[in-house]
């Protein structure tokens, strides 16, 4: 099976974290969480999860991070893997092959992972509860693994397999693609060298990935269309610092934005679905310009239209409550603001403040009409508008804007 495609309905699939455990890249994590309802992340049944704060506050607040056990999955990528290993045994322990000693001097040293091995390839470690134990013999009588490692109290913990970082990598990610697709999940990661895996891919076609050999099908570490879409969409308006964005303000965009994040990432949905033959082009650049164009026509375009159409309506009506301002004499202007607090007004000045109200309402109808027919895009507006410092004119069209009640 392969990850689904993404689907265009009400349901918004998921994203499914790999290949590790713990998220590495915060920054990436909010950048994500502008779009993915939910993200899936592989733990075993047991295993403490070391988080960020950025996590801890996105799970806790948003339930963004959820976690999952392998589940059948483990059965299910076995066969495929002791192909490979029953294939290519050899070629493989000449490149990654570990040895006892080696290993466990290291772990002795430093009692974490991952370590530098002495031919300079980094080791890491699989949780046991991530491969079927025939997988794990046959890992440890190729010679491509050892079992166990040190653990942060400096026991060593038999639970896992300690490999070069590239077989890690490997497993966690063809164990990712299955369960992805049995649970209608897509492959996000915040690791450019990890493996996508998107496709049908045989012990022949893992063989030569690892060996850096010719091999079919797509490029291993390219995202899903989707994901690609939405990277693209949200560039748009995330700003360059995003390290320095408060986790607790892309929290609020969510609470605040609901109806209009999930309206871009079902509009991102359709996008991909409608430009799924785009996958077929070999040409990296090629098609990373047409997916360019198609984000400029369908969400830079309208972006751009609706931050127009709300600045005309602000304008609009400060031009309008100046107007109805100034034709009031002074003295009537003090009167009508005490008429604004339940007081007895001349009809004059009662007939002027109910021309501001009239202003007022009918500009914020037309301002949620605007967003309401743009809802897709409207969630990029409010997003460039929380993340991102107001210009000087922008801040101004605020003022003027509260100025005439909008």
């Amino acid at each position: 099976m392969s990850t689904p495609e993404p689907r265009t309905g009400k349901h918004r699939g998921y994203g499914l974290y790999h290949p590790y455990f713990n998220v590495r890249d915060d920054r990436w994590l909010k950048v994500a969480a502008l779009y993915w309802p939910r993200i899936v992340r592989i733990v075993p049944q047991d295993y403490a999860t070391r988080d960020s704060e950025t996590v801890k506050i996105l799970t806790d607040e948003l339930g963004l991070i959820q976690r999952a056990t392998p589940g059948k999955s483990v059965a299910s990528v076995a066969p495929c893997l002791m192909e490979l290993l029953a294939g290519h045994a050899p070629e493989l322990r000449r490149r990654f092959g570990v040895r006892p000693p080696d290993v466990r001097n290291l772990l002795r040293q430093a009692g974490t992972m991952p370590q530098p091995m002495s031919g300079g390839r980094p080791l890491g470690a699989l949780h046991t509860d991530q491969v079927q134990p025939v997988v794990a013999d046959a890992l440890v009588e190729s010679g491509l693994a050892v079992k166990g490692r040190v653990d942060l109290s400096h026991e060593v913990d038999s639970r896992w397999l300690v490999m070069d970082e590239s077989l890690v990598s490997l497993c966690s990610s063809l164990l990712a693609r299955d369960f992805a697709a049995a649970n209608q999940l897509r492959l996000t990661t915040d690791q450019f060298d990890a493996y996508a895996l998107t496709d049908e891919w045989t012990a022949g076609t893992l063989a030569a990935v690892l060996l850096d050999e010719p091999a079919p099908g797509p490029d291993v570490s390219e995202p899903g269309l989707a994901e690609q879409l939405a990277v693209l969409a949200l560039s748009l308006v995330v700003p360059e610092d995003m390290d320095r964005v408060p986790v607790q303000t892309i929290v609020e965009l969510r609470r605040r934005y609901g109806a209009e994040f999930l309206d871009f990432a079902r509009a991102i949905d359709e996008t991909a679905a409608e430009l799924d033959s785009l996958v077929e082009i070999t040409d990296a650049s090629t098609r990373q310009q047409y997916l360019e164009d198609e984000i400029h026509a369908r969400f830079a375009l309208p972006l751009k239209e609706l931050r127009r159409c709300l600045q005309d309506m602000r304008l609009d009506a400060a031009t309008m409550a100046i107007n109805v301002k100034t034709q009031v004499p002074a003295a009537l202007a003090v009167t009508g603001g005490a008429w604004l607090a339940g007081q007895q007004v001349v009809a004059g000045t009662a007939a002027v403040a109910l021309g501001l109200v009239t202003v007022h309402r009918n500009i914020r109808g037309e301002r949620e009409a605007a967003l309401r027919a743009a809802r897709s895009v409207s969630f990029l507006l409010h997003t460039q508008g929380t993340l991102t410092e107001r210009t000087l004119l922008s801040r101004t069209l605020h003022r003027i804007g509260r100025i005439a009640g909008t």
